[in-house]
């Protein structure tokens, strides 16, 4: 850019078709980095940055000295802290950091995009359902590795019985307790003889 001129008043003047052309050559790469789209990650990329953070979640509750001219105030660059490699940023404390990750700007960034109409909704029943689906495999792939053909199905219905009848037990127990307080009290207030039977 070209430095500004003075008038006869002492005022600067501007070269208005220098900051023009600047102004379109920047609007023209704006345009060029909307049309070309992020382009898409392999899976590789995925498990390394997720290695990252776990390495920094193992780095947790250690105690580094850092010195003065390290610990600035502010978020750009990288300094102590959780560093976020896409958006060059760095968080004091973990909370901050999850909020990030999860936020548009960090997602444009990292190729993910914004675009929510193609995930697809999941309910509460779609994550029981599978969850059900995934404890049934893990039973199934346990008894045939221990080469037992039992049903699973047999096995589950079995267990909720037991469920059942510890519940009802435990319910009687602390009906025992409860009929065993109130005899205590009528005792004490005298409702009841004091011998013992």
């Amino acid at each position: 850019m070209a430095e500004p001129t003075l008038n006869q008043y002492g005022r600067r003047s501007w070269n208005k078709e220098q900051y023009a052309r600047a102004a379109l050559e920047r609007k023209r790469q704006l345009q060029e980095a909307k049309s070309n789209p992020p382009k898409d990650r392999d899976i590789d990329d995925y498990i390394k940055e997720r290695k990252e953070i776990l390495l920094k979640a193992d780095t947790l509750n250690k105690i580094s000295l850092i010195s003065s001219g390290q610990a600035t105030v502010s978020k750009r660059g990288k300094n102590a802290g959780f560093y976020c490699d896409y958006c060059n940023l760095t968080y004091k404390d973990n909370l901050q950091f999850i909020d990030h990750l999860n936020s548009k700007p960090h997602l444009v960034k990292a190729g993910f995009g914004t675009n929510t109409s193609s995930s697809k909704e999941i309910t509460l029943e779609m994550i029981k359902q599978r969850i059900e689906r995934l404890n049934v495999k893990r039973i199934e792939n346990m008894f045939e590795s221990e080469g037992a053909q039992l049903n699973v199905r047999e096995i589950i219905a079995k267990r909720k019985a037991f469920e059942e009848e510890e519940g009802k037990r435990k319910k009687e127990r602390r009906r025992m307790k409860r009929q065993k307080k109130v005899q205590e009290v009528e005792h004490i207030l005298g409702f009841k003889s004091t011998k013992k039977t």
